[in-house]
């Protein structure tokens, strides 16, 4: 089942669900809609990939609790770390490393490509491990990374940083950069690249 605010983007996901067979409804984009759909039952696990970074904090805080009685499992997520060297939606490097004020800045002097929001602000938020912890912590939710055998992506195809074994100069500046990081924030988990974390209730 899929859950987007994106209503027109739905109602494609729920027109090709039609065409291939599926008569019940899959796709969702009001929350009042997913739980109505569901009544009764919880849902087991609510899973986000790649959505978390375009939630500013107090968004992401409100989807926390939209959806926290509802849930009996825990939510998955998947989101790229700040200390992430290239973004995932500019191809620019160390986006993460800056305030949002200058990060947003900075895409727009290189007058990327990317698409911002519909109100025309770059919408990526970049955060570290410990804020995700601390923003969960205030909903009263413990955050968990998953185990490096079920990293998405795979950690074979997309290494921790400073790990690849590439013997170029290129891989040298991110092995310094990643000795940077473990000295800095004192937390050997901020050298994966994308964040895998499971929330759960207390």
């Amino acid at each position: 089942y899929g859950y987007d605010i994106y209503t027109d983007e739905i109602e494609l996901a729920q027109k090709l669900a039609v065409d291939n067979g599926f008569d019940e409804p899959l796709f969702f984009s009001r929350k009042e809609d997913v739980i109505g759909y569901f009544g009764d039952q919880k849902i087991d696990v609510l899973a986000s990939f790649s959505v978390l970074e375009h939630l500013s904090d107090d968004c992401f805080l409100q989807k926390l609790d939209d959806f926290y009685d509802y849930v009996r499992g825990g939510i998955f997520a998947v989101v790229p770390s700040k200390y992430k060297i290239i973004d995932d939606h500019t191809g620019l490097k160390f986006l993460g490393l800056f305030p949002r004020s200058i990060s947003s800045m900075i895409v727009s002097i290189a007058n990327n490509k990317y698409k911002l929001s519909e109100s025309g602000d770059w919408d990526v938020w970049y955060r570290s491990l410990a804020y995700f912890e601390r923003l969960s912590a205030t909903r009263n939710m413990d955050l968990t990374l998953v185990d490096d055998s079920v990293m998405y992506p795979s950690l074979l195809e997309v290494s921790k940083i400073g790990q690849s074994r590439r013997g170029s100069l290129k891989s040298f500046v991110e092995r310094i950069y990643a000795i940077a990081i473990k000295l800095f924030t004192q937390n050997d988990d901020n050298l994966y690249p994308y964040l895998n974390f499971i929330l759960k209730k207390r």
